[in-house]
């Protein structure tokens, strides 16, 4: 074996890449059920790249098995015979080891896949991967019948027949729409009925309880094992359950326990599943004895699979859906055009362009009020440069997240394929990009929402027939741009999420009471399934099913900044929806103080800023909590100074207080602070470790004074302020006043009022504007006759007032003035302001009987003053600045 450390680690990136390739393309020809040629050729070049740079290097094990895989796939390219579906098992198997080879080098190569490389062989010298599979001996007719409705997938269940005779018929009626009976010799008091419906879903088809449907047990002599072939194909030592006894990991007694209970199942699990819900075996033992049991098939030449033969969809033609494999391949291709670089120098790179910007904010606050000539021009230009620099090192450590769905496909095919369901999965946006660390960040709870759509949400294939729907179950996953933030969406089109179940399984989880159960809507209800432990599965499995899942993918969500929403409609499907930052290492945030103690809030948390002016009247108290009323709704107030112990003086507590508005998961509160200052584009820094569970703080930075300030985490200030958003919506007292007609009073809005000259004021509301910036004068561009701002590496149009509306000008000559960007679909443009009056509340109504013009809205009084309110759509039209289509 080659010893040079550096070719060893080439030789395992370009490996994982071609296998990055080559196993989507298989995945899709096992879904199509038949072998393009372009693709057997991609994914045989691939291998073959393998084995030639193993065999260099003296990696025998590697090279052996590659060998295995090319000496098919070369049968496959050749034309000597067809692919089959039931082969892309074995070549799955086969990448799998090679990547648990490859990484284990440069230590060594592992075990050797004997076992597996035995088996592939097999499959060349055969030709075929198939198997027929035997029909169980059976001398009742009964069990003859049950058995062959066990074939068809069908589930058998008995049901009591009512003692009435109008009962009886109806209910004999409504079960002849959902199966078929099994006729039994004898009269009975009950009736035995073949559905392809979960006993649960039939029980709630025909209306009755649960309880009284059982499921009819077949003998446990002819219970299936982990492969059910009859013996003299398959014999006794070949079996998952003779194996785990033969290696002592069960004993005869637990053998046929589980072999019972596999048996009374209404799902078709498999031995090693059935076991581990019993709790007999662990996932680790399953592994061993799995491992065993290939060694064994390979030894009997015999494939191992671990589900009958299921019922496959028509091959697709040659020509139908070649070009999205050859798009797929191509763009394998393209994707491989790239240099590679340590991902240790990335976040060295990432580091120093934080502190860079650390410097600059440092070196902008130290030369503002310098009179010397040229400094302002030097630190301007220096802005724009660290600016760009910044934002091209963080775009070394964005990924196009198909990094993470090109893993997708195997996930659920595998799980599928435990379960015994077809499913088909569409996933759109790979190219939308995120940080690096967010997509490793998002494998796990990725990885529990398929499981649960797979699992809990789609129904099996003859239950969606008898359910009008399709037999394949389909799952889509999204990535979209909104707002400055990625979207993530996982939905399927299943059974959905039944509101009663959730809080019926939350009541006797004691997460809430019986009270609270009636009381909550069908939103609040199913939210209920992030509750720790909370599980509304029947039956728990290697799957899903044990209530730690949804838990966990909103803890590991919101560790990263972002939020979790659930929408569902019971028989259409259920869509889980995830908003997250671009990266986590520089963000903008809001600055706020408490007794001349900065902070840091990151904008992605906040909403609105209101700054209370009579507070005694604004603020009132429910259960001893203070809430403050915005818009008519009761939000909860959280001081900070308060939270942090922070001793008030007695001047500040004569100041008008600032409320930032911010969203914790679907809640919004109110923060108290003192002050607020500038928004700052800040480097995220971890917290200590003295520091790290307290809960108030996200982490720490330095800001350009050179002192340090803590980012506030908006949701665990929520928790550990013990907010009680339900016992403060249900207390308000004004609650339900908006289900009658409406008061004539006009609603109060937040304002963002702004002055263009010294005398002349303007309005927005805070609900129309995306952000407001603070620009310098050699920031702005001309070209032609139209300004252009110069920001985060694009341009910006920019409009001036009095352009358009019939207002005194004057605005950009200053050094610094301030533009206001709307918040327009398709649009992105920035309106100058000379100076930000104030932001507040306000009930004043635009009147346009006095001023009529293209980009106002009308006037009003507000404090006094005449204030002209803005019509940002208008205005941008008029001053000639068109939509884009949205991407």
């Amino acid at each position: 074996m080659v010893s040079d450390p550096a070719l060893i680690s080439e030789f395992v990136t370009e490996s994982l890449e071609h296998l990055e390739r080559a196993e989507p393309l298989l995945l899709e020809m096992e879904k199509r059920g038949t072998g393009e040629s372009a693709a057997v050729n991609e994914i045989f070049r691939a291998i073959h790249s393998i084995k030639g740079a193993a065999g260099f290097l003296g990696l025998a094990n590697i090279s052996a098995l590659s060998h295995a895989l090319e000496s098919l796939l070369m049968r496959l390219r050749d034309g000597e015979f067809d692919f089959q579906p039931a082969m892309a098992d074995p070549l799955l198997r086969g990448i799998d080891a090679l990547r648990r080879m490859l990484g284990s080098l440069p230590q060594g190569e592992g075990e050797p896949a004997d076992a597996l490389c035995a088996a592939l062989t097999a499959l060349v010298e055969r030709g075929s991967a198939t198997h027929s599979i035997g029909a169980e001996a059976m001398t009742d007719p009964f069990q003859q019948a049950c058995a062959e409705q066990r074939r068809k997938g069908k589930h058998v269940v008995r049901i009591a027949l009512p003692q009435k005779r109008r009962e009886r018929e109806r209910l004999l009626t409504a079960l002849g729409r959902y199966g078929e009976r099994v006729e039994e010799a004898g009269e009975k008091k009950s009736v035995v009925f073949a559905s392809p419906l979960e006993l649960d879903l039939l029980a709630e088809a025909i209306g009755l309880p649960a309880e009284s449907l059982s499921v009819v047990r077949a003998p446990v002599d002819g219970a299936v094992d982990e492969f059910p072939l009859p013996d003299d194909a398959r014999p006794l030592p070949l079996y998952f359950g003779q194996i785990a006894v033969d290696l002592g990991f069960l004993n005869d007694e637990q053998r046929r326990e589980v072999l019972r209970a596999q048996r009374g199942s209404l799902l078709r699990r498999s031995f090693s599943a059935t076991a581990i819900a019993l709790g007999i075996l662990t996932v680790e033992q399953a592994e061993a004895i799995a491992a065993a049991q290939a060694q064994r098939l390979a030894d009997a030449e015999l494939p191992a699979h671990p589900f009958e033969e299921e019922e496959r969809p028509e091959a697709v033609r040659p020509s139908e859906g070649a070009d999205a494999l050859d798009e797929q391949i191509s763009g394998a291709e393209r994707r491989a055009e790239t240099i590679r670089v340590s991902l240790t120098l990335l976040d060295k790179l990432m580091n120093l362009a934080g502190e860079l910007v650390l410097g600059r904010n440092q070196m902008r606050q130290l030369l503002e009020s310098s009179t010397q000539p040229g400094v302002k021009s030097v630190l301007q230009n220096l802005d724009l440069v660290t600016t760009e620099m910044q934002e091209n090192i963080m775009n070394t450590r964005m990924q196009p997240i198909r990094v993470l769905f090109d893993r997708m496909p195997r996930l659920v095919r595998d799980i599928a394929h435990r379960l015994g369901k077809r499913v088909e999965l569409e996933v759109t946006g790979g190219d939308v990009e995120l940080d690096r660390s967010i997509i490793e960040a998002l494998a796990d709870p990725m990885t529990h929402m398929l499981r649960n759509a797979v699992d809990h949400g789609l129904e099996d294939p003859k239950g969606r027939t008898v359910l009008g729907k399709s037999e394949v179950g389909r799952v889509a996953v999204r990535a979209y741009h909104e707002r400055g933030r990625v979207v993530i969406e996982v939905q399927d089109d299943g059974r959905g999420i039944d509101p009663e179940r959730v809080k019926e399984a939350a009541v006797q989880r004691g997460a809430i009471t019986r009270d609270q159960a009636q009381a909550l809507s069908e939103k609040d209800a199913v939210a209920l399934i992030f509750q720790p432990g909370l599980s509304t599965a029947t039956e728990i499995s290697d799957v899903s099913g044990r209530g730690v899942g949804m838990d966990v993918v909103r803890t590991n969500i919101q560790s990263l900044g972002g939020q979790i929403e659930v929408s569902s409609a019971i028989g259409e499907g259920t869509r889980l929806r995830i908003h997250l930052p671009l990266t986590l290492a520089i963000i903008p945030s809001l600055i706020v103080s408490v007794e001349g103690e900065r902070f840091a809030i990151p904008q992605l948390n906040v909403v609105e800023v209101v700054r209370l002016k009579r507070e005694a009247e604004q603020v009132e108290r429910i259960r001893s909590s203070e809430v403050l009323r915005l818009r008519g709704d009761l939000l909860p107030l959280v001081r900070l100074a308060q939270c942090l112990e922070i001793r008030r003086s007695e001047q500040s507590q004569r100041t008008r207080a600032n409320v930032v508005i911010l969203r914790s998961g679907a809640h919004l509160y109110g923060l108290v602070v003192d002050e607020l200052h500038d928004s700052e584009e800040i480097v995220v820094k971890p917290v200590s470790t003295y520091l790290s569970d307290c809960g108030w703080y996200a982490g720490a930075t330095i800001l350009g004074d050179g002192r340090v300030a803590m980012i506030l985490d908006a949701l665990g200030i929520a928790k550990r302020a013990q907010i009680r958003f339900d016992e403060i919506a249900d207390a308000d007292p004004r609650r339900g006043e908006q289900a009658e007609p409406a008061a004539p009073a006009a609603e109060r809005r937040s304002l963002v009022v702004f002055s263009n000259s010294a005398d002349e004021r303007f309005a927005m509301s805070l609900r129309e504007l995306l952000r407001l910036e603070r620009v310098e004068k050699p920031q702005v561009e001309w070209v032609g006759s139209r300004r252009f701002l110069k920001h985060r590496g694009r341009t910006i149009p920019l409009v001036r007032l009095e352009d358009v509306l019939p207002v005194r000008g004057g605005g950009e000559e200053a050094d610094e003035f301030f533009v206001l960007i709307p918040r327009l679909e398709g649009l992105e443009a920035g309106i100058i302001a000379t100076r930000i009056v104030d932001t507040l509340e306000s009930d004043a109504q635009p009147d346009r009987s006095q001023l009529n013009a293209p980009g106002l809205a009308g006037s009003a009084i507000i404090e006094d003053r005449l204030t002209l309110f803005i019509d940002a759509p208008a205005l941008l039209e008029a001053a000639g600045i068109e939509r884009t289509d949205a991407s």
